[in-house]
């Protein structure tokens, strides 16, 4: 059975000067991430991760892009932050409401998951996400 749940995430955001700046994973802005809290699943012994896909604008030439880092404790230890395929580029899902699937070899029957977002802006226009939605089955 399946339920609704509306749950609410607190988040630490780190914002750094502008690009040009220092290049991070897959080309993006290495100063401008934001770490999402540790969210759980509720999953004794852990969820399958699906998919992740996040809402709000995307101004023309502006990024969004993601890693995931996963554990069975909610202190660690963590996976480091990968990206599909166990890679250490991101996640870019390219458009609001685009869902990408997430690679099950690397989170698959973790119960805690966290996520770090990357922003890359185009001139002084950047992307507005207003949620990032993380789709797991038990």
């Amino acid at each position: 059975p399946c339920g609704i749940s509306n749950y609410k995430v607190k988040t630490s955001w780190t914002a750094g000067p502008p690009p040009p700046n220092s290049f991070g994973p897959g080309g993006f802005d290495s100063t401008t991430w934001l770490v999402s809290s540790t969210f759980d699943t509720q999953v004794n012994g852990g969820a399958a991760f699906n998919s992740i896909l996040w809402q709000g604008n995307q101004p023309s030439g502006t990024r969004v892009g993601f890693q995931i880092a996963s554990s069975n404790n909610p202190s660690g230890p963590w996976t480091t932050y990968l990206g599909p395929g166990g890679s250490t580029t991101v996640y870019e899902p390219g458009a609001p409401n685009k869902q990408m699937k997430i690679s099950r070899q690397d989170h698959n029957n973790k119960q805690y998951v966290r996520y770090k977002m990357y922003l890359s802006w185009s001139g002084s226009q950047g992307p507005r996400v207003d949620d990032v939605v993380i789709s797991y089955s038990p």
